[in-house]
């Protein structure tokens, strides 16, 4: 399975469930639309108030992560740096988004802006952008490169 690692504070364990499982089932989809052989999985660490090392939090991630043997290919989601995911790779070669990979949100927006201009054409005749509102909803990683894109 493929999917990102989030490190957020949760009001309780059933929600970080809830988002665990949207977001892996979103990950299948997505997986499936570009014709890869692996289905969609999504860590959730919940962040504690207080926490000691992030460094060694995410190392120890990481040695799970090995655990599983190539079976979940994790990397940056929300809450999560590519920093983190330096030291996740201490421990593990099954993870992406590190400093050497780079981090994959201009890639994504790329792929979301190419929708977005497919819409445009199917809808209204062309692909041209120029003059139309778009919102974005969210503006994380993804969405602020996106909205970049879009005023450019």
């Amino acid at each position: 399975a493929l999917g990102g690692c989030r490190y957020l504070a949760y009001p309780n364990d059933e929600t970080a469930v809830a988002d665990a499982a949207r977001l892996a089932q979103g990950m299948s989809y997505k997986a499936a639309l570009a014709g890869l052989s692996v289905g969609g999985g999504t860590a959730v660490i919940i962040r504690p108030v207080h926490v000691e090392s992030r460094a060694a939090l995410f190392e120890a991630f990481g040695r799970c992560v090995e655990k599983l043997d190539g079976r979940f290919i994790t990397s940056i989601d929300r809450g999560t740096s590519v920093a983190d995911m330096d030291c996740i790779a201490q421990n593990t070669r099954f993870v992406t988004s590190t400093t050497a990979a780079g981090d994959p949100a201009p890639h994504a927006a790329m792929g979301v802006f190419a929708g977005i201009r497919t819409t445009a054409m199917a809808r209204l005749g062309s692909d041209n952008l120029e003059g139309l509102r778009v919102a974005v909803q969210g503006l994380g990683n993804v969405g602020y490169a996106l909205a970049e894109q879009l005023h450019a």
